[in-house]
């Protein structure tokens, strides 16, 4: 199953993510994928990290270096590239588009975060991931989270057809506890013991 999580940029989907996964690994389930929270300055988003749930690894996926933003993505070095505001290393979007699809094959709890215009529009960043998801649309081995901007939901959802979207809508705690409950809901009963971890299989 996939399940879209939309919502605007710095709406929480990320730490909706997060707290999924430690929820989720707090009674048995094992959990994969990447989430990519922020690095912060004086309140200031500079800087993106990739942190693989199934290990544990952390990096920097990119960091800011523009505040007016690039529309299409730039080489800037032999393992980089800038695109928004950010210079993005290739190497660590490989290296996460990567664990992520060992995590599929594995049959865990996924979270992708995020799918966006670089894969889209572009076949950079999860590019691997985006292609998996799209040949097995109905995958009923996982359950997979992919975190989206809310204008992209009406494309993804005609691109894998049947997939429920959880809607962010507003910011704060209240909202991300709605989103998480919402994603719970969806999943209800499907959480059985093919996402469980060795001698934590749920009743």
């Amino acid at each position: 199953m996939i399940i879209l999580l939309a919502g605007q940029k710095g709406s929480g989907k990320t730490t909706v993510t997060m707290n999924l996964a430690k929820r989720l690994g707090q009674v048995g389930i094992r959990v994969g994928g990447v989430i990519c929270p922020g690095i912060y300055e004086h309140n200031r988003k500079i800087g993106i990290t990739s942190h693989y749930l199934a290990s544990g690894h952390e990096e920097i996926l990119g960091l800011e270096v523009s505040l007016a933003g690039k529309p299409v993505p730039e080489p800037t070095g032999p393992d980089t590239f800038s695109y928004g505001r950010w210079e993005f290393r290739q190497s660590a979007l490989a290296a996460a588009d990567t664990a992520i699809l060992k995590d599929i094959e594995a049959s865990l709890f996924v979270f992708v975060d995020e799918i966006g215009p670089l894969e889209l529009d572009h076949g950079i960043g999860m590019s691997r991931t985006l292609a998996r998801l799209d040949a097995d649309k109905d995958i009923n081995t996982c359950t997979i989270v992919v975190c989206i901007r809310q204008d992209l939901s009406q494309a993804l959802t005609e691109r894998w057809p049947g997939s429920p979207v959880v809607e962010l809508n507003g910011h704060g705690q209240a909202a991300i506890s709605r989103a998480e409950e919402a994603i719970l809901t969806v999943v209800g009963g499907k959480l059985t013991s093919t996402h469980s971890a060795p001698g934590n299989a749920q009743p």
